[in-house]
């Protein structure tokens, strides 16, 4: 677990029992770092990235570049997923699910609210894995959740293509990543 605040691993410990001398190291640095200084050859069968806070959102962990790092530290069956927060227009979501296109030959996105230009805020879980996901295996795990109408907003292919296509997008780069730009609308909306 990389997670730059120590008091938020010390909450995990004392609130959430997580064991320091367990099987779930924690490591308190700015992930882009520890992933840049992580050895060769560490490699993981899922990355989680929830580094972003509604507007909050580390520029530098959405970039291309650091994808390709991340991609560097997966397994051939590996999967990067990353939750993020956009809003009616979908230019942050278009936008991540492009640049992880740059690095992933698979991407899918997972609208919590299908009719995400229907709502001012809405959750998405953006995944960049080297070959598709096992469709049948996710339907079957979908089923037993909460919210079992999530397994019908997997976008993936044609679907996810003509997401991209439907407004504006761009590649994140180290160079370029206007991310505050594409989240202006939703925190304009927010009334913040």
């Amino acid at each position: 677990m990389i997670e730059i605040d120590p008091e938020v691993t010390k909450v995990a410990a004392e609130q959430l029992g997580l064991n320091p001398d367990g099987p779930i190291r924690s490591i308190n640095m700015d992930a882009r770092q520890a992933i840049e200084e992580m050895p060769a050859g560490q490699i993981y069968d899922l990355i989680l990235g929830d580094a972003f806070h509604g507007f909050s959102v580390p520029y530098h962990l959405t970039t291309k570049e650091f994808n390709d790092k991340l991609r560097s530290h997966l397994s051939p069956d590996g999967i990067y997923m990353l939750n993020i927060i956009d809003g009616r227009s979908g230019e942050f979501a278009r936008s991540t699910a492009r640049t992880l296109g740059e690095t992933f030959p698979y991407v899918a996105a997972v609208p919590v609210i299908e009719n995400y230009a229907d709502t001012v805020r809405n959750t998405w879980v953006v995944v960049g894995a080297n070959k598709p996901i096992d469709r049948a295996k996710y339907l079957a795990a979908a089923e037993v959740t909460p919210r079992v109408d999530i397994a019908d907003h997997l976008w993936d292919g044609a679907k996810l293509a003509d997401f991209i296509a439907s407004g504006r997008s761009v590649v994140i780069t180290d160079d370029y990543a206007p991310v505050d730009n594409l989240l202006a609308p939703v925190f304009e909306e927010s009334g913040l």
